[in-house]
């Protein structure tokens, strides 16, 4: 798969094709510029992997490609507002694990693990009760 090719930025592969207006909007929320966090994604909207489920996914990443991660825009994806993208581990340490994230942290959660500021449990092991990561809580004395 050519799109695997570019190690220059992480993945975000669409696998749902019933709304294009919707993963237009998932794109549109996960490209805007945060306080600490830029966008540093290629987005493939490519109908070869419509339909496509995480384990057909994996066995198609070659090992060349080096983020730790990739992320898929999938039918759950597009239930909710806040677009819960599925971030799925590849490398050797979460090889099949996964957890979902809003489009609109997206960015932080792909810049920390890109430099392996963190690690993929520390954003696994923060999700809400639903499985979504929206983000670490502000601390109580942080002043707005």
């Amino acid at each position: 798969m050519s799109c695997f090719n570019n190690n220059d930025k992480a993945l975000l592969l669409r696998t749902d094709f019933s709304c294009d207006e919707k993963w237009k909007k998932c794109v549109h929320i996960i490209r805007q510029p945060g306080e600490d966090f830029f966008c540093n994604m290629d987005f493939i909207d490519d109908v070869i992997f419509s339909g496509k489920n995480h384990q057909e996914i994996l066995g198609q990443i070659p090992n060349e490609y080096l983020y730790p991660v990739i992320f898929i825009a999938d039918k759950i994806t597009f239930l909710s507002d806040d677009f819960p993208c599925l971030v799925l581990g590849i490398n050797q340490y979460n090889r099949g694990l996964s957890f979902r994230a809003a489009a609109c942290v997206l960015a932080s959660v792909e810049n920390n693990l890109g430099i392996a500021n963190m690690d993929f449990e520390d954003f696994a092991d923060a999700v809400e009760s639903d499985g979504v990561f929206r983000g670490f809580p502000r601390p109580s004395n942080e002043v707005d």
